[in-house]
């Protein structure tokens, strides 16, 4: 058995092994954030838990109003929901009765622990002549409400009520009004992560099926919207998937079309496929095996890496032409320096943008490096033989010479030149780079608005801003947190913040609550005891009734106990325990100015202001920024190589001259346009000199000793890659867009300026003999 058939044998088995193992992830976080930072970390953890990522918010909406109904309504419909097996939890947006009833048995023992930030100051104030007539007028109120019997029983244990001002130092979610519609909201969470897209999108299935058969019962007068992280993640995998999709089937057609016309040979084009078939499975297996998975981006973007390795396959099928046997083998080795150096100019390209530490180009990166390596050994070892195997020449369809003599000569050199000109002057110093990510994730804008409105019902939080404390244990990063609290309540007295949502009085430090039991005895004297007495007198109930105060002999609450109680499923997404040790306090904020906050936090170190839109965009600018430097350095590491193998640096130049003029144009391009690039048209201007500077090498070594057969088989290459690349404008992901209108006019603009900006190493020695 040939070389040819073990490669097909290898083949199938590679091909079969890529659909069992490849495991595709489209949570677009896989492929821009590497989570290295304090905050990205706590993200992380809060993305893998119960209460961010597989939470949903479900908004129940009735017109014209009936409360009565819609209250049967949701009784109804949280009753079915059991049934579902994901479902872990439902909660309503409210605190409810009898989860109020509970939050007040729980804290009784604790409202001495947590009764204020200043504790000495509170408690003098509570025992002065006004503050006893205040809290005597709570307790008169509280007697005549309709809960009397539940008050008389408190008070045998807290006489004062003390847990009622507790109470009334939360600062729950509510509802605003809404005149025109009733709405109710629940909040769900399942048991598969938010980001299992496949498992989420079951549920949500089973949510809408579930709420259609109960509305159904009440005459379908109810809707049903829900938001939340498993849902964005489900439309992006759905997205990317059709983008895949569509890309994938788009690009075989008309790569397809393209290369029958040209070659006329169905053979050809089966061994073509055949061979990047297996640079594509090689490189995506890979790319499983060193990440653990594969992202639906970088499969995307690999496709189109057909654009690339085809030119290999294509430079030495038209070089072999009709040949045959022993001949067609010496044709391919006589073109394989050259193929060899294009290939490792390349992966230099790849691999120095890769350092950057975006994890997305360092998936790329990979697929691109072992998919070149293969197409290479494939192509100067296999292809020879399979065109044996299955008996076919192939002869390009059309002669490019009246094109290459159009393009050579003084005048279009001086007319690129001058255009190129043009384009650097007027556009490169209008160049915009747009520092928002988000710019590159798949378009949701209904879901965002969707988002905004519901969320907007539940409470006045702007998502993605919070205060992150972080401590080297529970206790330090409580007594952080409440000078954090301190800090937030003077911007809000400042009116520079709406509200926050911290962890007190839920909870605080052992320093704290040891502060408030001290303070508590030591207003227990028997002066403040008569006020007492006589200020329930002078309200009118009688002192005999109330049993004596007492000091608190309870112990403190710590986070243990806490995350037992019913308070827990409250405040659990605001702590997290860091993996790396240490633990990370969110307390989030509602409407502010973010300068005030961060002045507000200047003074303490282990507090800081974060955004998550700031902080994605400070992320993209720096990846731009190592990136531009690191692809500097590989173009000196290319120019090096390309002097070393040419002996001359003048030459080396020369060759990258047709490249680096096609991403300069392009650049003053997209300056004239006005439009922002970001880091995925970096990426595309990187593929644009990469295959550009093969095209430079093909064409200047020129190996098979015929230019204008060199320049056709460019030609084919040219036409196979733009069209490739234009292929991904049909998707609807604006990270696919930038590359499509990057990579597929540079390619052109490369090939174009090969002859007008190259003369070839053989005609350089014929002028070189002349002289």
């Amino acid at each position: 058995m040939n070389r040819a058939k073990w490669f097909l044998l290898l083949a199938v088995v590679l091909v079969a092994l890529t659909a069992w193992k490849i495991e595709v992830h489209t949570n677009i976080s896989d492929f821009f954030f590497p989570g290295d930072k304090a905050d990205s970390r706590f993200l992380a953890g809060q993305l893998q838990s119960d209460e961010l990522s597989r939470q949903y918010l479900i908004s129940i909406t009735q017109s014209p109003p009936e409360l009565e109904n819609l209250d049967d309504f949701i009784q109804s419909l949280r009753k079915s929901l059991q049934n579902i097996p994901a479902i872990k939890r439902i909660e309503s947006d409210q605190i409810d009765e009898e989860t109020l009833l509970e939050l007040v048995e729980f804290y009784q023992p604790h409202r001495i622990h947590l009764f204020s930030l200043e504790p000495e100051h509170a408690f003098a104030e509570i025992f002065s002549p006004e503050g006893l007539a205040d809290q005597t007028m709570i307790i008169e109120e509280a007697l005549l409400g309709p809960d009397s019997a539940t008050v008389k029983s408190a008070i045998k244990q807290d006489p004062m009520l003390l847990t009622l001002s507790w109470l009334a130092k939360l600062k729950p979610f509510s509802s605003p009004e809404d005149n025109q519609q009733a709405y109710a909201n629940l909040r769900i969470n399942t048991h598969p992560s938010g980001l299992d897209a496949a498992a989420q999108e079951a549920f949500q299935q089973q949510l809408q099926d579930v709420f259609d058969a109960v509305n159904e019962k009440y005459s379908r007068k109810f809707s049903l919207q829900y938001t939340g992280v498993p849902v964005f993640a489900t439309h992006i995998k759905k997205q990317i998937t059709r983008d895949i999709q569509a890309i994938s089937t788009l690009s075989m057609i008309a790569l397809t079309a393209l290369f029958l016309w040209i070659f006329r040979s169905l053979r050809a084009l089966i061994s073509t496929s055949i061979v990047l078939l297996v640079t594509i499975s090689a490189a995506s297996l890979a790319t499983q095996l060193f990440f653990g998975f594969i992202h639906g981006l970088t499969l995307a973007l690999g496709i189109t890496l057909v654009g690339v390795c085809v030119d290999y396959v294509i430079h030495g099928m038209v070089h072999a032409a009709d040949k045959q046997g022993a001949e067609r083998v010496l044709s391919f080795r006589r073109i394989w320096p050259s193929l060899l150096l294009g290939g490792i100019t390349t992966i230099i390209g790849y691999t120095a943008i890769s350092l950057s530490g975006f994890p997305g180009l360092q998936q790329i990166a990979l697929f691109a490096a072992v998919g070149i390596v293969t197409t290479l050994l494939i192509t100067r070892y296999i292809l020879p033989e399979l065109m044996d195997l299955f008996a076919f020449t192939v002869q390009p369809r059309f002669s490019a010479n009246w094109l290459l003599n159009a393009l050579q000569g003084r005048g279009p050199k001086l007319l690129a030149f001058g255009v190129a000109l043009i384009f650097i002057t007027t556009g490169i110093q209008h160049l915009e780079w747009g520092s928002n990510l988000n710019e590159l994730t798949p378009e949701l804008k209904q879901l965002q608005e969707r988002d905004k409105i519901l969320r907007s019902r539940v409470a006045s939080i702007e998502p993605g801003r919070f205060v992150l404390v972080e401590g080297e244990n529970i206790e330090q990063t409580l007594q952080t947190s409440e000078q954090v609290h301190a800090a937030l309540l003077t911007a809000k007295n400042k009116g520079q913040l709406s509200n926050f949502y911290s962890l007190y009085p839920w909870l605080g430090s052992h320093t704290l609550q040891t502060r408030n039991t001290q303070a508590w005895t030591a207003s227990l004297t028997a002066k403040n005891k008569q006020r007492w007495l006589q200020a329930l007198e002078e309200q009118g109930l009688s002192s005999a009734s109330f049993p004596p105060l007492t000091t608190s002999n309870a112990a403190p609450l710590t986070l243990e106990k806490l995350q037992s109680s019913p308070a827990w499923p409250l405040i659990s997404r605001q702590i997290s325990e860091n993996p790396a040790g240490g633990f990370s306090i969110a307390i989030w904020l509602g409407k502010h100015a973010p300068n005030a906050i961060r002045d507000a936090l200047n003074k303490i170190p282990q507090a800081h202001y974060f955004s998550q839109q700031e902080s994605i965009n400070s992320l993209a600018l720096k990846y731009r920024q190592k990136a531009l430097s690191l692809l500097g350095w590989g173009f000196l590491t290319i120019l090096t190589l390309l002097s070393l193998r040419f002996r001359s640096i003048i030459r080396a130049i020369q060759v990258l001259l047709p490249a680096t003029l096609s991403v300069l144009i392009i650049l003053g391009a997209w300056g004239m346009s006005e439009a922002p690039m970001n880091m995925l048209h970096l990426i595309g201007l990187l593929l644009t000199t990469a295959i550009c500077v093969d095209y430079g090498i093909f064409y200047a070594e020129n190996r098979s000793g015929d230019q204008a057969l060199t320049f056709q088989a460019i030609l084919i290459s040219a036409l196979t890659s733009a069209l490739s690349f234009a292929c991904l404008g049909v998707a609807d992901s604006p990270a696919l867009h930038a590359l499509a209108w990057t990579v597929a006019p540079g390619v052109i603009l490369g090939f174009l300026l090969c002859p007008i900006m190259l003369t070839s190493d053989a005609k350089m020695r014929q002028l070189s003999k002349n002289l």
